[in-house]
């Protein structure tokens, strides 16, 4: 990333773009959800522990995004599952 600045500031100005998605909107009822499965993962994204840093489940919560960015039936990319160890 270090290619993409450089060490003076530049003249053009910055363009501000407005939310378009209102900040204090909470989510719909999951039997508002027609899909079973995006039903389901409303349901268990409701029980995860969002308070507590990094106690959600890797995996299920990246499935449940993938299926929440790019549909219940387009495939889960197997090659992104695989062991790591930690770096410690």
């Amino acid at each position: 990333m270090t290619d993409l600045f450089h060490g003076r500031a530049g003249p053009d100005p910055f363009t501000s773009v407005p939310n378009r998605v209102p900040l204090d909107t909470l989510n719909p009822d999951p039997k508002q959800t027609a899909h079973p499965v995006l039903r389901q993962d409303a349901i268990i994204s409701s029980q995860l522990p969002w308070d507590e840093v990094e106690q959600c489940p890797e995996d299920l919560l990246n499935r449940i995004l993938w299926r929440a960015m790019k549909g219940p039936d387009a495939p889960y990319p197997e090659w992104a599952v695989k062991a790591v160890e930690d770096d410690d």
